[in-house]
């Protein structure tokens, strides 16, 4: 999954942009996907890699929906947040945030002349996923230490009880080890909303807009997981909180593309590339 994320992202960027920005971009995510194969054992990373894999399909998906509204499209950013949940839990928050993007961009279109229909099996796929996992988990008597932990209060009740303080010591942890991580790869959490600043209407463009809004509520779900943790926080996050947030990388890297190449001309794929 890690080749096919790096596979697909370099497609998605040569889509948007010249070859020197795109190249550029890629080589940021895969440096950090080295930095992570380089501290993190195998089992975890193959499974990170089918998340990130999994939301660059969901984000690139929404933002091609966007561009043509070719249903095809939307169906494969379903598939890709799908994909992710079927193989991490953290999928289930991809799932749910693809399904409000879904939602917002069904909104959005039925404005427009001629409507459009509302997205029922988008939504029931997305919801099935997680629910069968959830299911077969049951079964076979697996649980998750953080939802599901027998010897710790309620995930969401933990969550809000321990509220703003240990929210600003993740937040604080965010930013020194993620957003600005001395790595290449941080750059891409800078360059998002830079992007969306410089270029706010190729941001708010339909498919941009709710791909946006599914990365920061996929984001904000993580948080609040480490918020929540009945582990110590500092041992979480020593051990997942880079990998975690790394599975966002790849797709917020598409998206940052998208923007540029649709707001900056002068970076943007000319007709013909690709």
């Amino acid at each position: 999954c890690e080749l096919s994320a790096l596979g697909a992202l370099a497609a998605a960027l040569r889509r948007r942009l010249r070859p020197a920005a795109a190249a550029a971009l890629l080589a940021a995510v895969a440096g950090l996907r080295a930095d992570l194969r380089a501290s993190t054992s195998d089992a975890f990373l193959m499974a990170d890699g089918a998340v990130a894999l999994g939301a660059l399909l969901a984000i690139d998906g929404l933002a091609r929906f966007g561009d043509d509204g070719d249903p095809a499209w939307r169906r494969l950013a379903v598939f890709g947040a799908a994909f992710a949940a079927w193989h991490k839990h953290e999928g289930a928050a991809l799932c749910a945030a693809v399904g409000l993007a879904i939602l917002l961009l069904h909104l959005r279109t039925r404005r427009a002349p001629g409507g459009a229909r509302a997205p029922w099996l988008a939504f029931v796929a997305l919801a099935a996923v997680p629910l069968t996992v959830g299911l077969l988990a049951a079964v076979v008597g697996a649980r998750n230490d953080l939802v599901a932990n027998a010897e710790a209060p309620p995930f969401w009740a933990a969550a809000l009880a321990r509220g703003v303080d240990r929210g600003l010591d993740v937040l604080r942890r965010l930013r020194d080890d993620v957003v600005f991580a001395p790595a290449a790869a941080s750059l891409i959490f800078v360059a998002a909303p830079i992007a969306a600043l410089l270029h706010p209407r190729a941001a708010a463009a339909r498919g941009r807009l709710e791909g946006l809004v599914a990365l920061a509520a996929t984001a904000a779900v993580y948080a609040a997981a480490f918020a929540g943790t009945p582990h110590d926080l500092a041992w979480h996050w020593s051990t997942a909180g880079a990998r975690v947030f790394g599975q966002l990388t790849p797709a917020a890297a598409a998206w940052t593309a998208a923007t540029l190449g649709a707001g900056a001309p002068h970076l943007g794929a000319r007709r013909g590339d690709g």
